[in-house]
Parts: C-alpha cells; sequence; structure tokens
C-alpha cells in the first residue's frame, strides 16, 4: 500500500469526523461549537433518545465510504479505491482520540460504544469487501446506474421495513436507560474519590488558612465538596492530556498570555501547578462565605465561571456526591 493512500484514507476519515459532528449539532439543535464545553449532564436527564446518535455511528460511515469511493473511481483513483478499507477503522481512531482528549472516555456507556463500533465495522468493511471492492474488480461502476433504479427501489422498501423495526427498539437506547442516575453517580464518586486521594491535603490546607477558623463547620464542609465538585466538572473538560498541552504553550509561544491553568482552571499570566490553582481557587470560592452571602454557593459559582448552564452542573455534582445543594 503507498503511504500517500493512507493520508487521502486519514483525511477522508477526517472529513467524515467533522461530517458527523456537524449533523450531530443538526439533529440535536445544538448552538454551541461542536468542540466547546461538553454538554454532558450530571443532573437529572431531559427526556433524550440517543438512538439517532447511534444510528448515525453506525450507518454514516458506511454511506460516506460508499461516496467517496465512487468519487475517487470517478477521479480514475482505483489504487486509492482499494485501500478504502482503512476509512472507517481511521473514523473510528479518531473518535478514540478525541474522546481521551475530553476526557470524556471514563464517562461513556462503553457496552453502547462498544456495539456501536462492531455494528459500523460490520456494516463499513461489509460495504466495502461485498459490494465496492468486487464492482471495482469486475470493472463496474460503484454509482448505482440508472438502469438498477429497480434494485434501488427494493432496497428502498427494506429499509423502509428496517427503519419501523428500528422505532419499535428505539426506546432501548433512552438517555435514562443509557446514562441512569446510578451511573452517573458512580462516576462522580469515582472521579472525588480519587481527588480526594491526590490533592485532599492541598485542598484541606487551603480551605484551612483562607477560613481561619471563621466559618462554621457546616460551611466549611460545603466549601471543601464545592472545591471538589469544581475540579470533577473542570477535569471533565479539560483532561490531564489537554492542561498539559496549555502548562506547554505556556512555556513556549504564549509566555505573556493570561490563560486558563490547572486542574481548576484558573486565569494567570504565570505558570502554575495544579496545586498551585487549587491554592489560587480556594479563596475565589470561600469568599462569599466569609462575607455572609445569602446564597454563597451560587455567587461562588457564578463567579467563578459566569457560563450559562455552569451553576447548573456544579450543583448536580454537589449533590452526587454526598452535599446537599443548599
Amino acid at each position: 500500500m503507498k503511504p500517500i493512500y493512507i493520508l487521502y484514507n486519514a483525511l477522508a476519515a477526517l472529513g467524515l469526523f467533522y461530517l458527523n459532528g456537524l449533523l450531530g449539532k443538526l439533529q440535536y439543535n445544538v448552538s454551541e461549537p461542536m468542540f466547546d464545553y461538553a454538554e454532558f449532564d450530571f443532573g437529572p436527564r431531559k427526556k433524550q433518545n440517543f438512538s439517532g446518535n447511534f444510528l448515525q455511528k453506525i450507518v454514516n460511515p458506511a454511506v460516506y465510504l460508499a461516496a467517496a469511493a465512487a468519487l475517487a473511481q470517478y477521479c480514475s483513483a482505483e489504487g486509492f479505491v482499494e485501500t478504502m478499507w482503512l476509512l472507517v477503522p481511521l473514523f473510528w481512531l479518531y473518535r478514540l482520540i478525541f474522546m481521551i482528549w475530553r476526557n470524556s472516555f471514563f464517562f461513556l456507556n462503553l457496552k453502547y460504544e462498544a456495539l456501536a463500533l462492531a455494528l459500523s465495522l460490520l456494516l463499513g468493511e461489509g460495504t466495502f469487501f461485498c459490494i465496492i471492492r468486487p464492482l471495482l474488480q469486475q470493472a463496474q461502476p460503484i454509482w448505482i446506474p440508472a438502469t438498477e433504479l429497480r434494485d434501488a427501489l427494493w432496497f428502498a422498501i427494506l429499509a423502509y421495513i428496517f427503519k419501523t423495526a428500528w422505532d419499535i427498539l428505539r426506546m432501548a437506547f433512552d438517555g435514562d436507560n443509557l446514562y441512569s442516575e446510578s451511573h452517573r453517580k458512580g462516576v462522580a464518586l469515582k472521579r472525588y474519590g480519587k481527588f480526594v486521594a491526590q490533592y485532599g491535603d492541598d485542598v484541606q490546607l487551603a480551605v484551612g488558612q483562607t477560613s481561619q477558623g471563621q466559618l462554621s463547620l457546616p460551611d466549611y464542609e460545603q466549601v471543601v465538596r464545592l472545591v471538589y465538585a469544581i475540579m470533577i466538572y473542570e477535569d471533565f473538560n479539560r483532561s490531564a492530556a489537554m492542561r498539559a498541552a496549555e502548562w506547554l504553550a505556556k512555556a513556549t509561544v504564549c509566555r505573556r498570555r493570561t490563560m486558563s491553568q490547572g486542574i481548576m482552571q484558573i486565569r494567570s499570566a504565570r505558570r502554575i501547578t495544579n496545586k498551585e490553582s487549587i491554592g489560587l481557587a480556594v479563596p475565589m470560592i470561600m469568599e462569599p462565605y466569609l462575607a455572609g452571602d445569602p446564597d454563597p454557593m451560587g455567587t461562588a459559582v457564578s463567579r467563578y465561571n459566569p457560563r450559562e448552564g455552569y451553576e447548573a452542573a456544579i450543583r448536580d455534582i454537589f449533590s452526587l456526591i454526598g452535599g446537599p445543594v443548599g
């Protein structure tokens, strides 16, 4: 296989990755940029169904592969078409890298993703080896000729039957089934336990030094839990890999730029570590508590990040890891 064909497949798979992201935005009426803060809800789920997303990951790659192969054949690039079995696996490799980069891999329903992967590869590779490649070897056009519209009609009928069956089964992919409250709580508690073990001493030290005995025990415990809730959400949206890239950028090309850094995503003009970000975040979070604010949690979170939906997400995580929302 020529290396250039691998590159062509990688570029085609990248196009499929972005196309699926765009179609997902349109399907679920998402107005935010595709790669903005993730909107996985830690709180009780709104009624949402993931069957369209599931079908999109299975069928779209095969349809895209067939269309791309037909276009490549039309451009007399038969050698490239012979290697296009790589396209669908590369698409899933992009999804894996993206999920690791966005730190969302730990949040996924792995059975659901594994089933989607298996069916997507089965349909995509089946399309290539059972339809595209034999047509190519027989020097037949991949794109359907007008004389075969009769066959296409029967395919449409079969597709309609499949869709009817799918509509019957789609309730199995309801959001409450895939991401139940127990699943969300288990994820939140697992991250909470990890961060307590990793940064517990730093959080307690920062809260203790800032409060200097001025907080009641309930407020003290609430502040500590709130710090971890923010930490969980920020880590969910800014993985260790992304924070390392931010730190490297700050050390090289963005030395004078104020950037969000560390596990608490504190904006600073100097380089800071994860532990330093905790030390800087705690006084910001505690200020409303020390000032006697009537809603110290709401004020602290809204000042920390005024982005729409941020406070609700933090309160949801706070509740999941054991604290009343207040």
